[in-house]
């Protein structure tokens, strides 16, 4: 996997270099090998995925500006006494910056193998931290591929021995990431990772990582990215005021640090915007991401799409979700054809909203009767559970919408299938109660009540679980809805009238403050709670 060195990739004459240099000569590295990665990019060859990651890769080149900052240069961990080993060191340094490139142009295949390479001959050397950096480079392509649980060990490994150097930004950065991989693996996937244990992890010292990286100049990222996993594991348990405080404080160190230019950090506002309770913060902050992501990479771009998907939910005005939804749902057919998983979950939110809506003008629904055609390939063409469930559920809304409750429920029966075995996956909550709520709505339709009733119970369960993590509009108005269906199924089968009320009475606070697009359910709700 190791390339011919050319050019500025040279190796380092046995001489020291000064720090300035140097940093200029790795900014170089770095841009000579964009500049071949993209070479290597026949037009006719180039896929919209391909694309996609040439435009990061560019948009994340290292900064030159960074060589004039002399005090960050002076802290840096200087390079060894021997003028052998530093040269060794540097030129190691130099072919891990191209399996940097690699990982930020999307080859994670190629990135993971010359990582692994580069780790090997650089275990004779026995210089710790060229060590720490390769391990962290091991750990984050593993994570990027979704092999999770592999990327455990490295990850450790590079906090620990970056600790002991001193590489504050290095061990951070390892320990952030090890944070929040070991929230997402499975127990089973956890116990079959060597020197692991997840419990010391979730209890990291996260005020003592501050600490050691809050005045490093180089630890900006690192410290940002700490704070965002933290939140997002808090948030996974439900400790929503934590959360709020270490994302709010992630997103206080960004606006401090405006020469960050990750992509990965601009999930930050989005994140805090899942916690905001205030409706006009929340769309303030994802549209904070939105305009970011539109500037650096484009509105058709999988990132920028994402969180424009986002941006929907945080909408109360169903005809502006609609707005914002349809091409999104487009553009990920369009650009994206080879992501079945995020143009499912966008076109079943679409289905979804268009079912409680029914009120569109001719051209959007024709839009997304076109998308929807395309729906049933989805569910063949992926190998993932989690996207074929998706898919099903995206196929059994339309089918809803269609007039076909049976098919919608022999649907949305195969998703919660799909979905069972991956109960550890809290992330897909959300899928899963969605997957109820329309298997209720299927029942339904078809005068089940009763078994109706039992599984809007359900789909309002999970709804209120997440709700109580997290804050969009679209669940506290699918929470609204469930709990009138389920209010709904116990009346029509004549049981428990009284927990019917309260049902209604839940929904009708939420829709008396939604606003004027919410009058029909709020007078339905009124006419129900009369009726009683």
């Amino acid at each position: 996997m190791r390339r011919a060195l050319r050019g500025p990739l040279r190796p380092p004459p046995l001489r020291r270099q000064d720090p300035v240099t140097t940093c200029l000569e790795r900014r170089l590295s770095a841009l000579d090998s964009a500049a071949e990665l993209l070479a290597e990019l026949e037009p006719e060859a180039a896929t919209p995925a391909s694309l996609s990651k040439a435009v990061e890769l560019v948009g994340e080149l290292p900064r030159v500006q960074r060589c004039a900052e002399l005090d960050a240069l002076s802290a840096a961990l200087p390079p060894p006494e021997d003028p052998a080993l530093a040269a060794s060191v540097e030129t190691l340094r130099r072919e891990a910056i191209h399996a940097q490139t690699l990982e930020r142009a999307g080859r994670y295949g190629p990135a993971l193998a010359a990582a692994r390479e580069l780790r090997s001959e650089a275990e004779p050397l026995d210089y710790a931290p060229l060590l720490a950096e390769l391990d962290l480079l091991t750990g984050r392509v593993l994570v990027k591929m979704d092999e999770r649980a592999g990327a455990l060990a490295p990850l450790r490994e590079a906090s620990v021995t970056a600790y002991a150097w001193g590489m504050h930004a290095v061990g951070v950065e390892a320990r952030a990431r090890h944070l929040y991989v070991a929230a997402t693996v499975s127990p089973d996937e956890t116990a079959a990772a060597p020197g692991v244990d997840t419990a010391q992890t979730a209890d990291l010292d996260l005020a003592l990582a501050e600490a050691l990286v809050r005045d490093d100049p180089d630890g900006a990222f690192a410290h940002t990215l700490l704070l965002n996993n933290a939140g997002i594991v808090a948030m996974s348990r439900g400790q929503l005021g934590p959360a709020r405080d270490y994302l709010g404080r992630a997103l206080e160190v960004l606006d401090a640090h405006p020469e960050l230019r990750e992509l990965e950090l601009s999930s930050v506002a989005m994140n805090l915007a899942l916690l905001s309770p205030e409706p006009t913060r929340r769309r303030a902050l994802v549209e904070r991401s939105v305009r970011a992501l539109d500037d650096e990479l484009g509105p058709a771009h999988p990132m920028t799409l994402n969180a424009t998907l986002l941006l929907s939910h945080a909408v109360a005005d169903r005809p502006e979700a609609v707005e914002l939804r349809a091409p999104t749902c487009a553009r990920y057919r369009r650009f994206h054809p080879d992501q079945l998983q995020a143009s499912a979950e966008c076109l079943y939110a679409l289905a979804f909203l268009r079912l409680s809506q029914r009120e569109l003008d001719d051209d959007t629904a024709s839009d997304t009767a076109a998308l929807f055609a395309e729906l049933p390939g989805f569910s063949d063409a992926s190998s993932g559970p989690d996207t074929r469930a998706v898919a099903r559920i995206a196929e059994g809304y339309v089918e809803l919408l269609d007039g076909s409750p049976a098919l919608a429920e022999h649907h949305f029966g195969e998703a919660l299938a799909l979905l069972a075995p991956l109960s550890e996956q809290w992330w897909l909550d959300r899928h899963v109660a969605h997957a109820e709520l329309g298997r209720g709505l299927s029942l339904r339709a078809r005068y089940r009540h009763e078994a109706a009733s039992e599984a809007f119970a359900a789909a309002e369960a999970r709804l209120r679980a997440i709700t109580e993590r997290s804050h969009d509009v679209d669940l506290d108005r699918d929470l609204a809805r469930v709990r009138v269906l389920w209010a709904e199924s116990l009346i029509a089968v004549d049981s428990e009238r009284a927990q019917a009320r309260t049902l209604l009475n839940q929904s009708r606070v939420w829709y008396a403050d939604a606003g004027p697009d919410y009058a029909g359910e709020l007078a339905a709700v009124d006419r129900a709670l009369d009726a009683l």
